[in-house]
């Protein structure tokens, strides 16, 4: 089939390119698709860069912006998926935000320069860096763009700012303790290092060491860590392209910094690293410092395995990546239980029952799921199979909605069930996934 397109020109002089054929507006009462990266494109071949939309394999890209206004970077969706921060940067630097379409935009700092923000968990707030007064430091201000406050007051810059999950402390990227940093010749003559406080700048920790260079935190969604880039690697600091200061890794580290770990063991520099709504997923950018390339895309799984190009270099130069939201998983509703101890008969038929939710706790009813199982032996899951349902009341391998919930009516006397434990997973559209694990017997 011909993928159709269409251009709607918005009266905020945004123009939003949406191509017909997959989910690639947003969601009734304007929301983001779920699931979705959304990230700064430039063209291969140069010029200011636009923020674009798309499937978490690089499929069904969706223009937001236009960038004949400035680059756009930095695109941050709103915990709620209906609005969308990002830094504009021509011949000065500034925050703005839109709506999930693209439509309204507006900005939020329009008399002093601002450089990337983030939200609070709850969507009220905004963290931001900016030399307003003089110095790189962090602000707070209201989704509206009002009472904006500093946070810290330092003659070293502070940057890079994000909030915990609580949203109560926020953590920025600092150089204050003039530590140099090991590649020092390449321009960048002090270490990063995470800090983090109140809101209104108190209780102030160092976080990391100065040693990791650390920088660009994103939290966890259990809140428990963050995420960041660092270049204490054993790598030569050899300069193998213009802006390379050495190779720079992704690690984890718990929230108060007392423990980390790293998840990538590549020879490229990664960096701006964000994790998916279930915490399962990560998406960074990545390049080869030695190889003349854009900047490219990738997405890997949490523990830093599965790493997958989802970008083109050859195409578009691509970074400064977020996901929009997640599905709300119920768990798996009776008889099914949440013990992964639940046992039925071979041949029965077994009703397998979930809800999911969006951002503000409604029931989402149209999207697509579909179950899969996969035999238990000794340890060992076997191949999935898409399994049958009873009396063709599902189509294929997909739940139905029923009513409350989706349901699979799971038929175990066919040819794919026997007698043992079983593995049942459910994929949804947003790219998550959950499993329990049944007994037939």
């Amino acid at each position: 089939m011909v993928q159709r397109c269409s251009w709607s020109l918005f009266l905020a002089g945004v123009i939003v390119l949406v191509c017909l054929g997959g989910q690639s507006a947003p969601l009734a009462g304007g929301r983001l698709p779920p699931g979705r990266i959304i990230y700064h494109s430039r063209s291969a071949g140069g010029g200011w860069g636009s923020i674009w939309m798309m499937k978490a394999d690089g499929t069904e890209k969706v223009r937001l912006t236009d960038g004949t206004q400035g680059d756009d970077f930095y695109p941050r969706p709103s915990p709620d998926g209906r609005k969308v921060l990002f830094q504009r940067t021509g011949w000065t630097s500034h925050l703005f935000v839109m709506n999930a379409d693209g439509s309204n935009v507006r900005a939020l700092t329009p008399t002093a320069q601002a450089t990337v923000g983030d939200w609070s968990p709850d969507g009220k707030k905004i963290v931001f860096g900016s030399s307003r007064d003089g110095n790189p430091e962090i602000y707070i201000m209201d989704a509206d763009g009002s009472n904006v406050t500093r946070v810290t007051d330092d003659p070293e810059p502070d940057t890079w700012p994000t909030f915990d999950r609580t949203g109560t402390r926020v953590y920025f990227c600092s150089q204050r303790d003039g530590v140099l940093q090991r590649c020092q010749q390449w321009g960048y003559p002090l270490n990063y290092a995470i800090y983090a406080c109140d809101l209104d700048g108190s209780n102030l920790v160092r976080v990391t060491d100065p040693v990791y260079w650390a920088l660009l935190p994103h939290f966890s969604p259990d809140g428990a860590s963050f995420v960041c880039h660092s270049d204490k690697v054993e790598m030569p600091c050899s300069r193998c392209s213009e802006w390379s200061i050495a190779y720079t890794e992704l690690f984890v580290f718990a929230a108060d910094g007392s423990t980390n770990r790293r998840i990538t063991h590549t020879a490229m520099r990664e960096s701006a690293a964000r994790w998916r709504g279930d915490g399962r997923k990560i998406v960074c950018t990545a390049w080869d410092p030695c190889v003349s390339a854009p900047l490219q895309l990738w997405t890997l799984d949490a523990d830093g395995s599965n790493m997958t190009p989802i970008t083109d270099p050859a195409v578009e130069a691509a970074d400064g990546a977020a996901w929009t939201w997640v599905y709300r998983f119920s768990g798996f509703l009776p008889p099914i239980t949440a013990n992964a101890r639940s046992r039925f008969k071979l041949g029965s038929v077994i009703p397998v029952k979930f809800c999911i939710y969006d951002p503000d706790g409604q029931s989402v009813t149209n999207a697509v799921a579909r179950l899969y199982v996969q035999k238990v032996l000794n340890g060992a899951v076997g191949n999935p199979i898409a399994p049958p349902s009873v009396g063709g009341r599902n189509a294929g391998n997909i739940f139905r909605w029923a009513a409350d919930h989706y349901q699979f009516n799971l038929a175990t006397k066919a040819q794919w069930a026997s007698a043992g434990t079983w593995k049942i997973e459910v994929q949804l559209d947003d790219g998550t996934s959950y499993a329990t694990l049944i007994s037939l017997r």
